[in-house]
């Protein structure tokens, strides 16, 4: 027995001088031993599984006791290399400062889960740990973008709270049949934002990454600089939707009798937010109506956050009731919504509801979004024409006019783009969906050029002609039947020539692997069809062409939280670094 205590002095304390009974250190349980290291080693694994390796358990499974014993001793030392890994990525993850290894609560929580182990310095995980596991992780990334042969970015610039200027770039591309979206940089600009400074910028980037030439794409919002820095650096360009469609409302609501029911609305929003009595009273009046709801507050309009008027002007009409019952018992509270007002509202909550729903459907980045472009925008011109009747108002009636002239004006230019034009034909389930026949065709011409520059670049037998897309069936109301092609016979029985008239013949004819309406499956039916190919490879070059740039806007707000109160004075290498690490974390698991 005294050679078992010894190897087994780091997990258990004797209980009798026997040593017939140990007391585990890890939960104080009594064990008998009764002369072998048996029941201790069936307790470790039965109650502290998670700390034993799977060589422990190899081990024990074999019989070799004494091996185990000291497999046992290794793998319950804990791994403090990782776990300062762990430590330093957890901050980045949740936007905790560094001074938190310095907080009293954090230090007297980890002292109760290991006392053993000593928490690093926040100069140690700022200057070394993080920096360590920042280049791991961008070298990783590297790597794999250097087997990527088409990439599609966005950016966008912003000011940070201590009014220093940034540029966020993120990459966009298919990588074992999954979409990607990673941050490459958020790099601090020096210069005023010209366009020629943007591009030397950005083009030290490109150096900096190796991906000058597998750049296909940048989406950018509307900024004339932004536009011209592309131009400046040679590279298609695609503007961000999601802002245009925001432009689209923005102007829209400018229309007279509605801007100054706006602006109303936005004083009542703001009357009850700022007022602690007038704030319990709306409570009290929705409690007084849904006791067994919790009450809502109302949402201010907010000029740079996207249809923020269609949330707050949606809020507004669901507590009508209690926000008019309110003003009247607070003496100073702005005028009450009258009911032709309250119908203009509602007028305009049915025509904005289509917008919400495409700047939601847009702004995704785990699925394709430049094939949706041109569908939402059928669907919008579509929804509009029909909610016509809905609107009974004179104001809600001009809005609408005034939404359709700017749906011209903004949206349209869309469907002349070749990046959406082949996205959407090349995805099976928006091959259809084109407005105008002539667009349908002018997508297939586009498909066309880049597989006969494949068919050149490989040296394979050159295309001398094409036939014309069969036209889409369409359903009773005349509208595209998106899926109409599911109901259609596979056949292309005998078509065996790679040209650009039989493989654009023979998507136009195959069905969908199964009978699902969902959008995003498309990486399944290109898999499934690897028949069509070079199309599928056309198809994922272009799919991941991001429809707007909200990936960038999204690391601007995480600098929200990072450069908070606690750390306002960070350096910009390490809002870098935080800022990568947050947003990559997935590449963890690649």
């Amino acid at each position: 027995m005294p050679k078992v205590q010894s190897k087994t002095r780091g997990q258990f304390d004797k209980v009798d001088e026997s040593g017939t009974k140990v007391r585990c250190k890890l939960c104080s349980a009594v064990l008998t031993t009764g002369g072998g290291t048996s029941n201790m080693l069936s307790h470790l694994k039965r109650k502290h599984s998670e700390i034993v390796s799977t060589q422990t358990n190899s081990s024990i499974s074999s019989g070799d006791n004494n091996d185990s014993v000291s497999t046992i001793e290794q793998s319950l030392s804990p791994n403090f290399k990782e776990i300062d890994e762990a430590l330093t990525l957890m901050l980045a993850t949740d936007f905790q400062p560094f001074s938190m290894v310095d907080d009293k609560g954090f230090r007297n929580f980890v002292r109760h889960i290991n006392p053993n182990y000593r928490i690093p310095e926040k100069r140690t995980i700022r200057y070394e740990l993080m920096p360590k596991l920042f280049n791991e992780l961008k070298a990783k990334l590297k790597r794999i973008l250097s087997d990527i042969d088409n990439l599609s970015l966005t950016t966008d610039v912003w000011t940070s709270n201590s009014m220093e200027s940034y540029i966020t770039i993120t990459v966009h591309f298919f990588y074992r049949d999954d979409l990607k979206s990673c941050v490459l940089t958020t790099t601090l600009l020096t210069e005023s934002h010209t366009a020629d400074h943007l591009k030397d910028v950005v083009h030290q980037i490109f150096t900096e990454w190796e991906i000058r030439d597998k750049v296909i794409c940048i989406t950018t919002d509307n900024g004339a600089n932004i536009v011209k820095m592309v131009r400046l650096l040679g590279l298609r360009s695609m503007p961000c939707f999601a802002h245009t469609l925001n432009l689209v409302v923005e102007y829209s609501l400018k229309v007279p009798g509605l801007i100054d029911l706006i602006e109303k609305c936005k004083k009542i929003v703001k009357y009850f937010k700022k007022s602690n009595i007038a704030t319990l009273t709306l409570r009290k009046e929705q409690k007084e109506r849904n006791p067994n709801v919790e009450p809502l507050q109302l949402i201010q309009e907010v000029r740079t956050r996207w249809n923020s008027v269609y949330y707050m002007i949606k809020r507004i009409l669901k507590l009508i009731d209690s926000i008019t019952a309110a003003q009247r018992k607070l003496p100073q509270a702005p005028d009450i919504i009258s009911p032709e007002e309250e119908n203009i509202l509602k007028d305009v909550v049915i025509l904005l509801d289509i917008f919400e729903q495409a700047t939601e459907m847009i702004s995704g980045d785990q699925y394709p979004t430049s094939s949706l472009i041109i569908p939402i925008i059928y669907g919008l011109f579509d929804n509009i024409q029909s909610l016509g009747p809905r609107v009974s108002i004179t104001v809600g009636t001009i809005f609408l006019q005034t939404l359709k002239e700017n749906m011209n004006n903004h949206l349209l230019d869309y469907e002349s783009r070749t990046v959406c034009r082949i996205s959407t034909i090349l995805h099976p389930v928006f091959r259809n969906s084109f407005r105008h026949l002539n667009n349908k065709l002018a997508a297939k011409e586009a498909v066309k050029a880049e597989i006969n520059n494949i068919i050149r670049v490989r040296n394979l037998p050159q295309v001398t002609d094409i036939d014309t897309l069969s036209i889409a069936s369409t359903s009773d109301t005349g509208r595209p039947d998106l899926l109409g092609f599911l109901k259609k016979n596979l056949n292309n029985g005998g078509i065996t020539a790679a040209t650009a008239i039989n493989l654009i013949k023979m998507y136009t004819e195959t069905q969908f692997p199964h009978n699902s309406h969902n959008w995003d499956d498309v990486v399944q039916f290109w898999k499934f069809n690897k028949h069509l190919e070079p199309l599928d490879e056309i198809a994922f070059k272009y799919l991941a062409v991001p429809a707007t740039s909200v990936r960038s806007e999204r690391v601007f707000s995480t600098t929200g939280h990072i450069l908070n109160d606690r750390r306002n004075m960070l350096r910009h290498d390490a809002i870098d670094m935080l800022c990568f690490l947050n947003q990559n974390q997935n590449l963890l698991s690649l």
